[in-house]
């Protein structure tokens, strides 16, 4: 089982503009699909992804899952500013059923979880990606993890 937690790409502030609305960027417009591709070459295809409906999560989430050709995601409102605990919630719950789950989210929850999980310290910089694979058990043993960032690639 993989769990890919991903923090959205790089926005803007506006003014005038609701944080829940701000939208990426040109670097987050690119860094996007980048990482994508990069999980793909790896073999690490989503069979779920879960988003923040916060604009600049979800059209991040909409760039990466382009590349796969997948046109189903889930927005859930708790990933919103998500608290570490909503996050693994979400993490937990659904890789009972899919073997592959993809998270997008806002640190400094993201950051947090990817720590938690990883057991290694982990600040999740934009469009950053922590890869975490477990046993396929139900104490969810964590057996590898990696991290990807889009000015490694």
């Amino acid at each position: 089982m993989k769990l890919v937690l991903i923090r959205h790409g790089k926005s803007d502030w506006h003014a005038g503009k609701d944080d829940f609305d701000r939208p990426l960027n040109k670097r987050g417009i690119k860094d996007a699909p980048i990482i994508a591709r990069e999980l793909k070459a790896r073999g690490i295809i989503p069979d779920k992804i879960f988003t923040s409906p916060a604009l600049r999560a979800l059209t991040t989430a909409q760039l990466m899952a382009d590349q796969f050709e997948i046109t189903d995601i889930e927005e859930k409102s708790s990933l919103y500013l998500a608290s570490v605990n909503d996050i693994l919630q979400t993490a937990y719950g659904a890789l009972g059923k899919y073997d592959c789950v993809f998270i997008f989210g806002h640190n400094p929850g993201m950051s947090i979880a990817a720590t938690t999980i990883r057991d290694i310290e982990t600040s999740m910089s934009t469009c950053s990606a922590a890869v975490i694979s477990f046993e396929k058990d139900d104490d969810f043993t964590v057996i590898d993890s990696f991290f990807l960032k889009p000015k490694d690639l």
